[in-house]
């Protein structure tokens, strides 16, 4: 099972240019995402995550 973390912006930033981002994250754009987390949030592979950073 993957499992996914949240980054929001800036933090997300930093990430956006690595090999890979678009292939293991999905943009927040839900009505409920976008509260509890703003926008410019991601939903991000953990395993992947944990690899680039």
């Amino acid at each position: 099972m993957t499992t996914y973390t949240v980054v929001t912006w800036p933090e997300v930033q930093l990430l956006m240019d690595l090999e890979g981002f678009k292939e293991h994250s999905y943009l927040i754009n839900d009505e409920q995402g976008l509260n509890d987390f703003g926008s410019s949030a991601y939903f991000i592979e953990t395993e992947w995550l944990s690899k680039n950073q």
